[in-house]
């Protein structure tokens, strides 16, 4: 009795792993998509700011005292 309760857990601990991989497998190029996505933003918020960005630093070196 004792065997065949240690047996099932065992092989409900394996159908969940089973489980786990699958949906991580599917889920993986979702994922990469997702990171594409986040750097394609990024990239283009970084893109708008940049000629701010670079006027701000030329008035550091401009006005080294104001700062």
């Amino acid at each position: 009795m004792k065997r065949q309760k240690f047996i099932v857990s065992i092989v409900v601990v394996l159908v969940g792993i089973q489980a786990f991989c699958q949906n991580s497998i599917g889920t993986l190029p979702n994922l990469k998509e997702n990171v594409l996505s986040i750097h394609s933003n990024v990239q283009e918020r970084a893109n708008k700011i940049f000629d701010s960005l670079v006027k701000i630093r030329r008035d550091f070196h401009r006005y080294p005292r104001i700062v």
